[in-house]
């Protein structure tokens, strides 16, 4: 409290002070303006030390502090300003001082200033902004990155909760009758998705009663939404957790951000607080620290701390120096301002003011990112850009690196907006019989296509798993809805192997078996979905292989209907670790004619 009221008193006073020594100018009574200028520094003082002591702002006489707290700051030399030149006309019998009308002037032009100061004026301050980012055009890119399709987030964050929730006593522990779920952080541990879930004493009574320690955290498998929540409370060396510095509750000695402001960072934004937990299960809290981008326009990340969520222990590193535990350093928000920025500016000049700007080559982030992970082991954040001259369709699919500022930007023909597939999943008909609308929906590479997957979420339980082709236009065909991601999966293969080419192709990304003998074949079989399948061995392999039947297409695409033993056949398919069962994606038997 006493560094705190130092700290207010310091700022205050040099808030206070301009207004009144302006003030005194001219006064023939300069004590009176004086006098009420110390009163108002005051009031001003207790009431600024009890904001900063609730609220713990960005503090201090830096720039970023200025940045924070512009808006009181004007409204405390206003006032002061009002009060000190209000007592100086009283005591100068009401008659306006040259100080007075100094003052006003004063203020009014800073107010001025400080309101153009939050516009962008120039192409080289908006492209200040722009490169913020790192972007990486289409064809700097390459192709979009593959994903694991047995390493999948199908629990959306809002299930991740309800979830811990649920699962809080199931230990024994009682836990909901002192901590409450809050702030799930998905996270990847040893390749595979989790929510972390933290856990909060529910008010003062209850941090009491434990002493102000929170014995452990809620896990939620990301990846199988059948899984329940498990309670964590020890380490993986079996050390049991005594977690001392919990978020936004009490304001105490444990409250984590009052032990951050106190310990060094009161003067540095602190953005996006997030439990994670190193390779060894520890709790940590993380945050980025952040710095103003261009004068009074947003504040982005220029680094990263951790707090031992146990001992209190805080380290600091600068972005491209984070530890590999850590999944992300960007939050949601902070990514759709720093895309949005290049999306204005990074593209097109910037005219002077803002005065005659055009839409061209202009783009604006649609909807909210989603945090997605690839087979290149990092998170992302998935973002849809669509042109201001177009937002029926996306222009950019952008990945933006949680661990620094790099965006890779795919342009993907005919790509359709997300509200567009959203309609799609809930019409299916009688695999959404309560037409739901998928969640946590976002594009992944999966057997070589691009592929929306949602989730299927009622009452706060994932009831199903939609997947949807993202390079055709969805209809009641190529919508796949299942109740796990396993079965989504296998009728997906069924289902593009249905409409794939006959001829297996020198580019194929797929497996190729050339010249194969065919050792045994089953009658056509339909399966629930009403897709019609063949299944086969062939010679020197144990793997069965499953080639889908189109009973409405012709020529080469039908001529798996006529295999049978000692068939000559080349065929390629998607290749899945541990599944023997194997969904030929195209196929061309060598002793027909040729098409």
């Amino acid at each position: 409290m006493g560094t705190m009221f130092g700290l207010a008193a310091l700022t205050v006073a040099v808030l206070v002070g301009i207004p009144t020594a302006l003030n005194m100018i001219g006064s023939r009574k300069p004590l009176v303006t004086l006098g009420s200028g110390v009163a108002t520094w005051v009031i001003f003082t207790l009431i600024t030390t009890g904001i900063w002591y609730f609220q713990l702002p960005v503090a201090g006489l830096s720039a970023t502090a200025f940045y924070a707290n512009w808006l009181i700051w004007f409204g405390i030399v206003i006032v002061s300003g009002l009060i000190t030149g209000a007592a100086t006309v009283f005591a100068n019998d009401e008659e306006p001082t040259i100080g007075s009308f100094i003052t006003a002037a004063v203020v009014v032009v800073a107010l001025l200033w400080s309101l153009g100061a939050m516009n962008v004026w120039s192409d080289d301050e908006a492209k200040v902004l722009a490169h913020s980012v790192t972007v990486k055009m289409p064809s700097e890119s390459g192709a979009y990155p593959d994903s694991d399709a047995n390493h999948i987030v199908v629990v959306p964050e809002e299930v991740a909760l309800n979830s811990a929730r649920a699962a809080m006593n199931s230990s024994g522990a009682n836990l909901s009758t002192v901590f409450e779920a809050d702030n799930p952080t998905l996270q990847a541990i040893d390749g595979h998705f989790y929510y972390i879930v933290a856990l909060k004493p529910r008010g003062a009574r209850e941090i009491d009663s434990v002493q102000g320690i929170t014995p452990g955290y809620m896990v939620v498998d990301a990846e199988d939404n059948s899984k329940p929540a498990t309670y964590r409370s020890k380490g993986a060396d079996g050390t049991e957790f005594k977690i001392r510095y919990s978020y936004k509750f009490g304001q105490g000695e444990y409250l984590l951000e009052r032990h951050v402001w106190r310990n060094g960072y009161a003067d540095t934004p602190i953005d996006d607080w997030t439990l994670e937990v190193d390779d060894q299960w520890r709790p940590f809290w993380t945050a980025s620290t952040n710095k103003v981008a261009l004068r009074f326009n947003e504040t982005i990340p220029d680094g990263l701390i951790t707090v031992d969520a146990q001992t209190g222990q805080i380290e600091r590193y600068a972005i491209g120096k984070i530890p590999a535990w850590i999944d992300r350093i960007y939050s949601a928000s902070t990514v759709k301002t720093m895309l949005g920025w290049w999306g204005d500016y990074g593209m097109t000049p910037y005219p002077s003011g803002g005065f005659g700007r055009n839409t061209v080559n202009r783009y604006m982030v649609h909807g909210d990112p989603t945090l997605v992970y690839t087979k290149e082991g990092y998170p992302c954040w998935q973002v849809q850009l669509t042109s201001l001259n177009n937002d029926v369709s996306v222009a950019y699919l952008a990945l933006f690196n949680g661990r620094d500022d790099t965006v890779r930007l795919y342009t993907i023909p005919d790509l359709q907006l997300e509200e567009g597939i959203v309609g799609a999943v809930k019409g299916v008909g009688k695999d959404n019989t309560n037409q739901l609308a998928p969640q946590h929906l976002a594009i992944h590479s999966i057997y070589g296509h691009l592929t929306w997957v949602g989730s299927l979420v009622n009452n706060g339980v994932v009831q199903g798993i939609s997947l949807i082709p993202a390079d055709q236009k969805p209809n009641g065909s190529n919508i796949i809805v299942r109740k796990t991601m396993g079965e989504a999966l296998s009728a997906y293969q069924v289902m593009l192997a249905t409409g794939a080419s006959a001829k297996p192709g020198e580019q194929s990304t797929s497996k190729v078996i050339t010249a194969a003998t065919v050792t045994s074949v089953s009658s056509p079989i339909v399966d629930s979905a009403g897709a019609t399948s063949i299944y086969f061995y062939v010679k020197g392999d144990a793997s069965i292989y499953r080639v889908a039947i189109d009973p409405t297409a012709s020529g080469s695409k039908l001529e798996a209907a006529f295999m049978k033993t000692g068939s000559v056949v080349t065929f390629s398919y998607n290749e899945i670790p541990g599944q023997t069962l194997r969904t030929v994606q195209e196929y061309d038997d060598l002793g027909l004619p040729a098409k």
